[in-house]
């Protein structure tokens, strides 16, 4: 006869577990897939006995429902919500198991990207305006200095009439007296 009643009651608790599925069921939404209702459903089903609407209808079961959809949009959408309501809901979803969750970048986080992005860029920037502007520099005074060197070699070889070699010392020692960056010029000739 034990074998009878247990078997009865097992009949009893899976109808019960029937119904209880059957009357969660209603509160599925159609843009809910297979495994985010099945979740949300374990949490509903977990938490009706204690948010059972009384016969005044004061609304408890909208509660549930309410705290159950919170917690869905956290866990598959990435929602935020007030650090109350989300440990409120995190605690009573303790133990329900759910696979392959989707991973969000939070808002700051992308935000610390984009700044730590932004701070790159800003810097490599600077750095080629700078070295940019330096080479300029340093192009200009070469282009000064070689001007210089042909303008007096020039000058010395209409000062001397013929053919002669320039006087790459004696224009040393005036470049050198001369105001102005140095660029070594050759002592003698090539």
């Amino acid at each position: 006869m034990v074998g009878g009643e247990a078997a009865a009651a097992v009949e009893e608790l899976v109808s019960g577990v029937r119904q209880a599925a059957d009357f969660a069921e209603q509160f599925r939404t159609y843009s809910e897939s297979e495994k985010q209702w099945k979740a949300r459903m374990e949490f509903i089903l977990r938490h009706l006995p204690d948010y059972r609407d009384p016969p005044d209808g004061s609304g408890r079961l909208d509660q549930l429902l309410s705290l159950s959809m919170v917690w869905a949009n956290h866990l598959f959408l990435g929602c935020s919500y007030n650090k109350d309501l989300l440990d409120k809901v995190m605690e009573m979803a303790d133990g329900i198991e759910v696979e392959d969750l989707p991973q969000f970048t939070t808002r700051s986080e992308l935000m610390k990207k984009i700044v730590t992005f932004l701070r790159k860029a800003i810097e490599s920037m600077v750095l080629h305006c700078v070295t940019f502007r330096k080479l300029k520099q340093m192009h200009h005074s070469f282009t000064d200095e070689k001007a210089w060197i042909v303008t007096t070699v020039c000058n010395s070889m209409r000062a001397q009439p013929g053919p002669t070699e320039p006087d790459f010392s004696r224009m040393s020692a005036e470049r050198a007296a001369a105001p102005g960056p140095q660029i070594p010029v050759p002592v003698g000739p090539p």
